[in-house]
């Protein structure tokens, strides 16, 4: 999937943003995994979390009988199945919770009475108001480095990007009639994009000035947030190599 340039929940790189482990770890894990600092793989069937994703597709290597997955295909013991409703910027919550740090967030996302579709968990964000309306008309499209976003709202709106947060995203209002667009942190990993009026918007990854001053600012928010204590450190011994280990990590919160 990776290699055809379609985008995945499940993650394998140098290692995973320490929001994205402390989210995946918790929420689409199954509690008998053993989570690693590289590598994303969904274990535990959560269809609340995969709609707010963004995930339309999900290949398992069995049936599944449960509401709200359909079956679009097979290949021998592979199916393919259609969550419905999923997030393609089409999530405007209303209703924004309101906590101090991560382990608040995670727990806010696990609630039963979580609903993604009108509520948001967020830490502490300035400038979000208790009476936020649904946008309508919303429309994101991919673009290299970035994506554009465009929406309407007859208020302050805020959509729910299925794009995951940095502080190295800017964006830029290409038009609009309302104030000016701001991201903003939301669901401990989503960006979200606070607007009002009609709006056109273009999101970058090329800030201006230094990349590593954008970088320290994640680093900051792992410390605000106290992500690092929620890393998971259950790594078996085979899979690491013999000797001193190196702490590569150990600046995020993942070593």
């Amino acid at each position: 999937m990776a290699r055809a340039r379609h985008p995945t929940l499940s993650q394998y790189s140098h290692f995973l943003t320490p929001a994205y482990h402390a989210f995946f770890s918790r929420l689409l894990d199954a509690p008998d995994d053993r989570p690693n600092v590289n590598h994303a793989a969904i274990s535990r069937i959560n269809l609340p979390m995969m709609r707010m994703l963004g995930l339309r597709y999900l290949m398992v290597d069995g049936p599944i009988e449960m509401p709200g997955l359909t079956r679009v295909a097979r290949d021998g013991r592979y199916r393919l199945y259609e969550l419905a409703d999923p997030n393609l910027a089409s999530f405007s919550p209303t209703r924004p919770h309101r906590v101090a740090d991560a382990h608040g967030l995670l727990a806010t996302l696990a609630d039963s009475g979580f609903d993604p579709r009108v509520d948001v968990a967020i830490a502490e964000e300035p400038g979000i108001t208790d009476q936020l309306v649904p946008a309508t008309d919303t429309t994101l499209t991919f673009v290299r480095g970035g994506f554009r976003f465009t929406g309407r709202s007859d208020g302050h709106s805020l959509v729910v990007l299925p794009v995951q947060y940095t502080r190295c995203l800017e964006l830029h209002t290409v038009s609009g009639s309302g104030e000016g667009a701001r991201a903003l942190r939301v669901n401990l990993v989503q960006t979200g994009v606070l607007f009002s009026g009609d709006a056109e918007i273009e999101g970058r990854y090329r800030p201006d000035g230094p990349w590593e001053r954008c970088v320290r600012d994640d680093v900051a928010d792992v410390e605000r947030l106290r992500i690092h204590d929620l890393v998971e450190r259950r790594r078996l011994p085979s899979y690491s190599f013999p000797g001193e280990r190196f702490r590569l990590f150990a600046p995020f919160g993942l070593d």
